[in-house]
């Protein structure tokens, strides 16, 4: 049988475990929750962008196609990319690390091109953290390409997380105590539990081992008994010393 501590020790581990497991669990829900947030902000504002131009008629080809990806980004804060219909970078926000030149992966922006749905994916070429929304670039009522915002919203939904940090190692503390105090209940409930197994297993060690003896030894005892009760002598009765004798009288 296991001691008190040892099974306080078994149940405390389980709720440390269990405790990171919930938090990790958590964590990785509301840093989802953050991203997807945000992609969905950034896809309503593409929507409305995408609409406006596309009453420009104005094709990725065009010569003023990056003053726009440069208006675009003044008014957002955002990187932004613009493609033709093969997923060729033909304007893009950033005078720096510019992209124009290279390709998108066409799988991200296919059904964009195709069906002119709005997508999210990652894209490492703008840098760590960089989440891409893509819509279609309208020319007139025909897509010729794919308008993308770029952001970091992986590393602002960490952040978020990161904000909320304190929070969850609150809740984390307390839930461990909650989880010790427990523990230590538990511990003794099943050690009286325990207990209780062994003297019943001992109770009937013993009814085993009685049965188990021979016939003779029962018989052999019965009979010493009858004798004894034979040759025992029955307790004088002693007169009671306040009755009086009674003579006949003549």
């Amino acid at each position: 049988m296991l001691s008190k501590s040892k099974i306080m020790a078994v149940l405390v581990t389980f709720s440390l475990v269990l405790v990171l497991l919930m938090g990790l669990l958590e964590t990785q829900m509301i840093q989802s929750y953050f991203l997807d947030y945000s992609v969905e902000q950034l896809t309503y504002s593409l929507d409305q962008i995408s609409t406006s131009f596309a009453e420009l008629e104005l094709s990725p080809s065009d010569e003023d196609i990056s003053d726009i990806a440069y208006w675009i980004y003044y008014n957002t804060g955002l990187r932004v990319l613009i493609t033709d219909s093969e997923g060729e970078i033909v304007a893009d926000s950033s005078e720096e690390d510019s992209l124009v030149g290279e390709s998108v992966d066409p799988k991200s922006i296919s059904a964009t091109v195709q069906n002119g749905e709005f997508n999210s994916f990652k894209i490492p070429s703008a840098g760590k953290g960089q989440i891409a929304v893509a819509g279609p670039w309208q020319t007139g009522e025909v897509i010729s390409g794919a308008l993308l915002l770029i952001g970091p919203l992986q590393t602002y939904a960490k952040e978020g997380v990161r904000d909320l940090s304190p929070f969850f190692v609150k809740a984390g503390c307390a839930t461990l105590i909650v989880g010790i105090a427990a523990s230590f209940f538990l511990s003794n409930v099943l050690q009286k539990h325990g207990d209780g197994s062994d003297a019943s297993v001992r109770t009937e060690r013993e009814v085993l081992v009685e049965s188990a003896l021979p016939e003779e030894v029962h018989e052999k005892t019965c009979d010493e008994l009858l004798d004894k009760s034979l040759t025992e002598k029955p307790p004088e009765e002693t007169p009671d010393e306040d009755v009086e004798e009674s003579v006949p009288e003549e």
